[in-house]
């Protein structure tokens, strides 16, 4: 199984009706993302599960109980009012290696929930102009941030304690999304 390869860049400030959706980029390389809307790049479509206006799924989900992959959701999902109760609905009905990206109708926020089990890596940075998440940290250069550089005082710090894992990692700005995490 190939790893999923992902890359979401939401633009500080309002968004108004923006939503992250299906017209996202695929393909070899994620490009710079624009400044004004949220953009999802991922290597391969058939790894994205659309949950229509509200988001979509990255990755490879799979029902509870069944070694058959998902490839959209049940009628099930439509009562989930909401990025919380989605997450919920999905944490205990659902297992695999995915993120869900889910925008909020209300509050106009873009959420993002990763697998409680962790099996798909999520990593978080944030620029002058975007917070963008990534499953693989050389995306966070392809899209033209800047590239992660080792912060000596948490490598310090790890080697101190390798048993403790914190969200903080080794390089500088970079935190990683705790499995399970619901983060707005």
């Amino acid at each position: 199984m190939t790893p999923h390869r992902c890359l979401l860049a939401i633009p500080l400030g309002p968004l108004g009706n923006a939503r992250v959706g299906l017209a996202s980029r695929t393909g070899q390389a994620p490009g710079v993302p624009p400044r004004d809307q949220p953009m999802l790049w991922c290597q391969d479509a058939k790894h994205l599960i659309a949950l229509g206006e509200d988001g979509v799924i990255v990755g490879t989900l799979f029902p509870a109980g069944s070694p058959v992959p998902m490839r959209s959701l049940s009628g099930q999902v439509r009562s989930c009012t909401g990025p919380a109760a989605l997450a919920t609905w999905l944490a205990h009905n659902c297992w695999g290696a995915f993120v869900a990206i889910m925008s909020d109708r209300e509050c106009g926020h873009t959420f993002v929930f990763r697998d409680p089990s962790g099996l798909l890596p999520l990593y978080r940075i944030e620029t002058a102009t975007h917070v963008v998440l990534a499953t693989d940290l050389s995306l966070f250069a392809q899209a033209g941030f800047v590239a992660p550089r080792v912060s000596w005082p948490s490598l310090a710090a790890h080697l101190r304690r390798p048993e403790l894992r914190e969200a903080d990692t080794c390089l500088a700005g970079l935190r990683e999304i705790a499995p399970g995490e619901l983060l707005a």
